[in-house]
């Protein structure tokens, strides 16, 4: 069975599909496991500015007891990247575990950033943001010097 790489992340995967079909009928026979390739007919589940959820692990542990749990935030997509999406979740935003009862997202880093499998990201219900025309971070994110959204 061949894994058709570029088919992860598109609207269409798992779902018929023109393109992957005249590809399969071409390499039949050649025993190939894994596919790569530009897609011209590939359709991003999202678009940059996008409100979503993202779901990701939030740190409740302490020094002695170190522990995990996978929270869920509402953020802004910012790209694609392949079956990956860069989404801004505000640092401090309260979200939801997923026994339903509320965590405050505290990032690694500063910024808010985060880089997560588009398997774990899903719309949300609210309008899409603005990029800044100089530094090109969403409108809620923390600009550059001299920057303003």
């Amino acid at each position: 069975m061949t894994a058709y790489r570029t088919c992860g992340g598109c609207v269409r995967d798992r779902k018929p599909c023109d393109t992957r079909a005249t590809l399969q009928r071409a390499l039949a026979g050649l025993h190939m496991t894994s596919v790569k390739w530009r897609c011209q007919d590939r359709q991003e589940p999202y678009a940059p500015g996008d409100a979503v959820y993202a779901r990701t692990a939030v740190d409740f542990g302490t020094p002695d007891e170190p522990g995990l749990l996978m929270a869920r935030f509402p953020g802004v997509l910012v790209r694609i990247l392949g079956t990956k999406a860069v989404v801004f979740i505000k640092p401090d935003e309260d979200g939801l575990d997923d026994n339903g009862e509320g965590v405050i997202f505290t990032p690694r880093n500063s910024d808010g950033f985060c880089k997560l499998p588009l398997l774990r990201i899903e719309a949300r219900d609210a309008p899409a943001e603005g990029f800044c025309s100089k530094c090109g971070n969403p409108n809620s994110a923390p600009h550059a010097n001299g920057c303003e959204p």
